[in-house]
């Protein structure tokens, strides 16, 4: 005789990364509920990617773009904090813009090659160690795109819109 036994799953259980009102990572010290420390967020994780991470992947952009010879300009949250002296940390994606003049045939299949059919409504995007890049494809004539400023950042020498105030208040839009 056998007896079947009904088995109830166990509930998942949450990590409660806060005991006794402080965080169980920094002591309570550097976090919140609403502004996690960043061993929390390594442990749990959340859609903002560590600086190190988006350095990591800001240098992987260029370096595909280079061996692709496509010129790129940095776009979005990206460009903003480098030229504001803030961390990247933090941030969702990174954003860089390409003119559809320099989409060739011979360069869009050598970035085809590279990563692959990457096509999306507003150019290009992958994914680079988890974090989304996006690779706009920039087809209107804006003034601050005519002549692109060139700033360093850590190892790397950038492209950005210029003048870089009159790209910020309309950002969005592009």
């Amino acid at each position: 005789m056998t007896s079947t036994k009904k088995v109830t799953p166990k509930p998942k259980s949450e990590l409660n990364a806060y005991k006794d009102g402080q965080c169980v990572f920094c002591g309570g010290h550097e976090c919140d509920n609403i502004n996690p420390c960043k061993w929390r967020k390594q442990i749990i994780g959340d859609d903002n990617y560590p600086e190190e991470l988006v350095d990591k992947g800001l240098h992987h952009v260029q370096d595909l773009l280079d061996r692709t010879l496509i010129p790129f300009v940095l776009l979005g949250e990206v460009v903003y904090r480098i030229t504001n002296n803030k961390s990247l940390g933090g941030i969702k994606e990174i954003e860089v813009g390409v003119f559809q003049k320099d989409l060739v045939r011979e360069r869009l299949s050598s970035l085809k090659t590279e990563v692959g059919d990457i096509t999306t409504d507003y150019g290009f995007g992958y994914k680079f160690d988890r974090i989304p890049i996006k690779i706009k494809i920039i087809s209107r004539d804006h003034k601050f795109f005519d002549n692109p400023d060139k700033i360093f950042y850590k190892s790397g020498e950038y492209s950005i819109p210029n003048p870089i105030g009159d790209y910020l208040k309309v950002r969005q839009t592009i």
